[in-house]
């Protein structure tokens, strides 16, 4: 009869996906708080290099289209 009682406790597949995701959420919003404790965030912080990525991002995509060569447009329609 315990065993029947401790079998009914135990979450289905679909709980056990919707907790995963509820703890991985958690977690992940967690870090982005600052809130792990096992992260070195100064690391992260101190280091210029990864203050700029948006601006490393535009002067890759900037030098894609001034390698690129005019030509005409396509018609449309």
């Amino acid at each position: 009869e315990d065993e029947d009682e401790d079998e009914e406790q135990l979450p289905d597949e679909a709980e056990l996906e919707l907790l995963r995701l509820e703890f991985t959420s958690r977690m992940h919003q967690n870090f982005l708080e600052g809130l792990d404790e096992d992260f070195d965030y100064s690391a992260v912080d101190a280091n210029p290099e990864l203050d700029a990525l948006d601006l490393l991002g535009q002067d890759v995509e900037d030098r894609y289209f001034d390698e690129e060569e005019p030509g005409p447009a396509p018609p449309l329609g």
